[in-house]
């Protein structure tokens, strides 16, 4: 019998960090993961190794997660009291006073009011309205008629406006969108009469001592003449068929206030009395037309309700974000504001002039409502007591907003952020030792389905010349 020899294997593998059989995504893990030699699902074990190792990382991760939602729960509340802060400095002094105007003859005299107006009644008679000068050039067939080229010069007092007439301009209507792209004191319109169509000249502000004047220049040709537009104030109504015809003196209005005699170059008359503008519609001839100015009550002013409005909404948001469930709602930080928030009012209940003694109800769910009635009969009988209430309340809350904002927002903020940068640097940190765990990992497995190999090869050559040396034997 033969002595059995076990050939040595003379091609051995090279050793590679990528199992045999294997594929890998762009995010490292390995997606085709069945060993040829060991039939071992090797990606899926060192995917379920990885998991245990990055479990630190993913703690990390749920920690800056937190922490961002924080920051924004935080600047929610910012918002909102910095909202509240406002409302609060809007209720101060005389903020809540606010007035409405009316007149006994709005077909005659209307009237509007602004934040600076007082109480008070004004006798108005109108005697003449103010109009504009007006006049009107010689008639054309259509606004596309043809003119010369040259100039137009129009004067409003002292101001003059020189328009230059060319090509790109010279029908009637690209003369009247010249001018009113030129002038700012005169206005021109085109009119549609039986005769045909003409220019209108209007004039805009100035005085009725200064006419318009309108003076040309007809370079000549083939069109009609520039002349049609000219006009002198010293002889209005030309009868030599060329000009422009006047239709209207310019004049002021003319009216009284509590019998002071006063004049206004338009109908619009805003510099007479402090927070009042009127509009002067028609004469009254020698009869009065009453403006009034009433304050309105407290209760309704837009101030007022802001503040209740904005008190709440802040306290919504509180209530909400230190809520079961929610980013802090052990937050020792907010629990604190809302205590001040509640003795902000609560403390002042004993005093002798708390703004509970003026309709600002503080409700037991902490929300604030306004009782209208009895803010308006405490302000009634003494205004003075109301603000100094509201001034003493609005300070004291304000600084206490001021203090939350600007020092326990901003150092938790600051917080928040600085450790975010941390966690992000160490997640950093974390993550190249994963991959370096992973890379490793996979060059073992690498390595043992290269050793099976191995040793599969040389099993398959003893179970050959096992074979072999039995068939010999039979023979």
């Amino acid at each position: 019998m033969a002595d059995l020899t076990i050939p040595s294997v003379t091609s051995t593998p090279t050793l590679s960090t990528t199992i045999p059989g294997s594929s890998t995504s762009s995010s490292g893990a390995i997606t085709t993961s069945v060993g040829p030699y060991s039939g071992l699902n090797t990606g899926q074990i060192i995917d379920a190794l990885m998991s245990v190792e990055q479990q630190p990382y993913n703690k990390l991760t749920t920690q800056m997660q937190k922490d961002q939602a924080k920051i924004s729960s935080f600047g929610q509340i910012a918002s909102n009291l910095t909202s509240l802060k406002t409302a609060l400095t809007n209720i101060q002094s005389n903020n809540l006073n606010t007035y409405s105007s009316s007149s006994s003859d709005t077909g005659s005299v209307t009237v509007t009011s602004d934040s600076t107006v007082n109480t008070g009644q004004y006798s108005v008679k109108v005697s003449q309205l103010a109009q504009a000068e007006k006049m009107y050039s010689q008639a054309a067939t259509s606004t596309s008629a043809v003119y010369n080229s040259g100039t137009i010069t129009v004067t409003n007092g002292s101001h003059s406006t020189t328009i230059n007439i060319s090509t790109s301009n010279k029908t009637l209507s690209g003369i009247r969108d010249a001018i009113n792209s030129a002038a700012t004191d005169v206005s021109a319109t085109i009119i549609h009469d039986n005769s045909g169509y003409r220019l209108m000249l209007s004039s805009v502000g100035g005085t009725s001592s200064a006419p318009l004047s309108v003076s040309v220049s007809d370079a000549g040709g083939n069109g009609n003449s520039l002349n049609d537009f000219s006009f002198d104030p010293a002889n209005p109504n030309s009868t030599n068929g060329g000009g422009m015809t006047l239709l209207q003196y310019r004049q002021d209005a003319r009216f009284t206030v509590d019998g002071l005699q006063l004049t206004s170059p338009t109908n619009k008359v805003s510099n007479v009395i402090s927070g009042l503008s009127f509009d002067l519609l028609n004469t009254t001839s020698n009869r009065a037309v009453t403006i009034s100015v009433d304050a309105n009550s407290i209760s309704s002013s837009t101030n007022m309700t802001n503040f209740v409005n904005a008190y709440n909404s802040a306290l919504a948001t509180l209530q909400q974000l230190t809520a079961a469930g929610q980013p802090l709602q052990y937050d020792g930080t907010l629990s604190s504001l809302m205590n001040s928030i509640r003795t902000a009012f609560t403390s002042s209940r004993n005093q002798n002039n708390s703004v509970a003694l003026y309709g600002i109800m503080h409700n037991k769910d902490g929300t604030l409502t306004i009782d209208t009635s009895k803010m308006d009969t405490a302000t009634q009988k003494n205004m003075r007591a109301f603000y100094n209430a509201v001034n003493s309340f609005s300070s004291s809350f304000s600084t206490t907003i001021t203090n939350f904002l600007t020092n326990t927002i901003t150092s938790v903020d600051n917080n928040l952020n600085t450790e975010v940068s941390q966690l992000t640097n160490k997640q950093s940190s974390m993550q190249e030792i994963l991959d370096h765990k992973r890379a490793a990992y996979v060059k073992k497995f690498a390595a043992m389905e290269q050793t099976i190999g191995q040793l599969q090869s040389q099993g398959s050559a003893i179970t050959g010349m096992t074979s072999g040396t039995t068939s010999s034997t039979g023979k």
